[in-house]
């Protein structure tokens, strides 16, 4: 019985098998699904630390202040596990459809950006220079959205015939 290539836990395994792999390609699936499957736990251990926040105004529930905590480092931990597996794989999606895999470095530049607006509206709270802070704010909103959307445009394209870059 051959073992079918397309199924849902043969291209999870190649996602760990490839996770340091920096060169060749990957398939659309071979990327979306680890995504999704990722996105999807993290979403539910953040409702399981919103479930857990009602329950800790309960006299009674002495380990939800201890549990909260435990979850959200859990997730820290998840997430940097991920972190050169996730990177490796849209690496290798960027050079399926025909882009230089350093394009990646644009997505990893987005949440520094985006921390840096509280920087800058720090820096320039004063009334004078508050339309300055305002605009370079707004800027880079629209460069963080709009390079986000070039990138899951990029990410979702059919493979291309060209050679990697």
């Amino acid at each position: 019985m051959e073992k079918n290539e397309h199924s849902f836990s043969a291209i999870y395994h190649q996602f760990w098998k490839r996770a340091f792999d920096f060169r060749g390609r990957s398939s659309q699936a071979e990327f979306w699904l680890p995504f999704v499957v990722h996105r999807g736990i993290e979403v539910l251990i953040y409702m399981l630390m919103l479930i857990v926040y009602m329950m800790r105004f309960d006299e009674d529930n002495v380990f939800a202040p201890y549990i909260i905590p435990t979850l959200y480092y859990s997730l820290i931990i998840f997430s940097l596990i991920l972190l050169i597996p996730e990177i490796a794989v849209i690496v290798r999606r960027l050079h399926d459809v025909g882009r230089h895999g350093w394009w990646v470095v644009v997505m990893l530049l987005n949440p520094l950006l985006i921390y840096s607006i509280n920087g800058i509206n720090y820096l320039f709270r004063h009334q004078s220079a508050s339309n300055f802070a305002t605009f370079f704010s707004f800027l880079i909103l629209f460069w963080v959205i709009s390079s986000t959307i070039w990138f899951i445009i990029q990410l979702s394209k059919a493979s291309s015939e060209w050679t990697n870059r």
